[in-house]
């Protein structure tokens, strides 16, 4: 019985939709559950909104949010399409939200004072003949997209031709785009006004130039830069990027372009010195950037009182020949920089080079009297130190100093007793000046802890240029010693002044069998630093 009234309402409503009493017929459906029915009926009517609650309790949140779209109710169409995994036209919905809270009034009480002008008369929207336009009238884009794609069907650019008004042509780039018909879905949402959806078409379609252009017009710069990459418009992306302060993604394109003092530049303006250093060394003798590369280079180290490897760095400048004016200035620079790192001596030597070679080249000869100024005030200064100055002691007494452990990120979960504690098992190495401390290809037999001065990293001893790192103070090495690591990569050679703390493996073991409870604050530690490592190299780079 029940069953018999059911297929009666049903029949009932059909025949209100086939006399175009879609009202009538929406209630009809409604009353039987057929809410999708009813959403379509009221669609005829333009009643969006019924329709598009209709939609949601029929469980078609695509087909509610669309019209959610029409109705300019921006939260509610996000809402929908995110629930139904449309991601990009859920940031469209977001992005129209985003807009209208910029632009609402901070107080809209006081317009309610002045006189409103009369609202504009909405012109009724004219879809053009035909099964897709009604199909698109309809909010049917998944039918109005088949009937697109059907052999035969009219081309996107004859539809674009057909569409008269905004509404009417944003909701063909709505088919266009489901239709993955990207560069017409484009020129469509740009004819609608939509610069936005447009420039997300244009990327999609491969047309990063024409996309990127789009964003800046939106103020959009961050995705601008992103296909300004992907059209390999280097310069242009590093711009932007430096201008919104991603300083790394800037030195990323400067990189891409062979400009590594720029890209070098953009990692200090990033407080990232250490990218920079690595890029800097890498340059080969023959690139026109070298000169540069090593000067920017050797300023960095000197001012990380780095002065051995900055020196060693810099050697192959000295070589510089004075038969153009390039080369003069490359020496003016190496000469400025030896001052800045309180090399008088080498200073003077390459400015008298430079004073024989050309004399009254610039400043070279006020420099040069400044210089001897400077040098006989340093040395007067020196001989009075020297004279207060006790002796030092031998190297044999050493006194504990516990200050470059507790600056060890391997260390860090350790207390002043543990680190007294390694200072004591541990030995004390000054090793001379150029000694090769680990070899390569060698496997490390322990811990090395840098106490003071440092160790420079190289792939060939004998090749001051070919220096490709350093550890300073608080440093370590041989972490690899603890399990089977991979062998050294490269050679480890002493600076002046240098002193570690060498912890053998067999100690370390020995530690943790007969103190277990030092011995897990030791293994913990390295673990944490092992772990904060490895999520630093996750991270994506910004």
């Amino acid at each position: 019985m029940i069953l018999d009234k059911a297929q009666e309402r049903s029949a009932k409503a059909r025949e209100f939709l086939e006399n175009g009493q879609y009202r009538e017929a929406a209630a009809a459906f409604i009353s039987i559950g057929e809410y999708a029915s009813a959403a379509r009926a009221f669609v005829c009517i333009k009643a969006y909104m019924d329709a598009a609650q209709c939609y949601e309790k029929a469980a078609k949140p695509l087909d509610a949010a669309r019209l959610y779209l029409l109705l300019k109710e921006w939260a509610k169409a996000a809402t929908l399409f995110s629930a139904a995994g449309d991601e990009m036209r859920a940031e469209v919905a977001r992005e129209q939200l985003r807009r209208e809270q910029v632009e609402k009034p901070a107080h809209p009480e006081l317009l309610a004072v002045e006189e409103k002008p009369a609202p504009a008369r909405k012109e009724p929207v004219v879809w053009p003949e035909g099964d897709i336009w009604k199909a698109i009238s309809l909010a049917e884009m998944d039918l109005a997209v088949t009937l697109y794609l059907k052999p035969g069907a009219k081309s996107g650019w004859i539809l674009m031709q057909e569409a008269k008004g905004q509404e009417v042509t944003n909701a063909l780039g709505e088919v266009l785009f489901l239709a993955r018909d990207y560069a017409i879905a484009a020129d469509a949402f740009r004819a609608a006004k939509n610069d936005i959806k447009a420039a997300q078409c244009y990327s999609l379609a491969g047309l990063f130039e024409e996309s990127a252009d789009l964003y800046v017009r939106c103020g959009e710069k961050n995705p601008a830069a992103e296909n300004l990459e992907k059209a390999h418009q280097w310069s242009r992306a590093a711009d932007i990027y430096n201008e919104e302060g991603k300083f790394v993604d800037a030195a990323r394109c400067f990189e891409k372009m062979s400009e590594p003092v720029r890209a070098a530049g953009m990692f200090l303006k990033a407080q990232k010195a250490d990218m920079a250093l690595p890029l800097l060394q890498s340059v080969p003798p023959t690139s026109p950037h070298f000169a540069q590369c090593r000067l920017l280079a050797g300023k960095i180290l000197f001012q990380k009182q780095q002065r051995d490897l900055a020196l060693a760095l810099l050697a192959p400048l000295n070589d510089t020949d004075t038969s153009s004016d390039s080369s003069f200035d490359i020496l003016y620079q190496l000469a400025g920089l030896m001052e800045f790192g309180r090399e008088l001596e080498r200073a003077k030597d390459i400015y008298m080079r430079m004073q024989t070679a050309r004399f009254g080249y610039k400043d070279v000869e006020k420099r040069l009297e400044a210089l001897k100024n400077a040098m006989a005030h340093q040395a007067r200064k020196t001989g009075s130190e020297t004279d207060a100055q006790p002796p030092k002691p031998p190297s044999g007494n050493l006194q504990i100093d516990t200050s470059s452990l507790r600056d060890c990120s391997l260390l860090h979960r350790l207390d002043l007793n543990d680190l007294r504690h390694l200072w004591n098992i541990g030995n004390i190495l000054e090793p001379a000046q150029g000694e090769i401390v680990l070899r390569k290809g060698d496997n490390s037999d322990g811990l090395y802890f840098i106490l003071q001065g440092g160790l420079s990293i190289t792939s060939d001893p004998s090749n001051p240029s070919l220096v490709v790192g350093f550890l300073g103070r608080s440093d370590f090495v041989g972490l690899g010693s603890l399990i089977q690591g991979p062998p050294q990569p490269n050679y480890m050679i002493a600076q002046k002044e240098t002193k570690i703390l060498y912890i053998p493996k067999g100690t370390i073991e020995r530690v943790v069998s007969t103190e277990p409870e030092l011995g897990l604050r030791l293994f913990r530690s390295i673990s944490e630093h092992l772990v904060q490592k490895l999520i630093e190299m996750s991270k994506p780079k910004k």
